[in-house]
């Protein structure tokens, strides 16, 4: 059963970057942050996204995406074809 959560993590890194390629693209902050890596944990109720970002300022981003992960995660709910929506942590990579 290991196999189905990389696979749930993998789609949530997926459809997170076109999240945040499709909402954020004029955000200056946001608009270089590039997701590298996800990892599923808890029964799949938590998902761990790694980033990176050109932009130098680390807190900075951190503190934006903090903001707006409750945004990502209402419209994760919308594309994603599943009764539960796991909750998101974003961590520097």
């Amino acid at each position: 059963n290991s196999n189905r959560g990389d696979r749930i993590a993998s789609k949530v890194q997926t459809l997170v970057a076109e999240i945040l390629r499709d909402n954020f693209a004029d955000d200056a902050v946001l608009s270089g942050v590039s997701l590298v890596g996800a990892v599923s944990h808890g029964g799949l109720q938590f998902v761990r996204l790694f980033y990176y970002s050109r932009n130098t300022d680390v807190a900075l981003v951190q503190k934006r995406l903090d903001d707006v992960t409750k945004t990502i995660r209402f419209e994760l709910a919308a594309r994603m074809n599943q009764k539960y929506v796991p909750v998101l942590y974003l961590y520097m990579n």
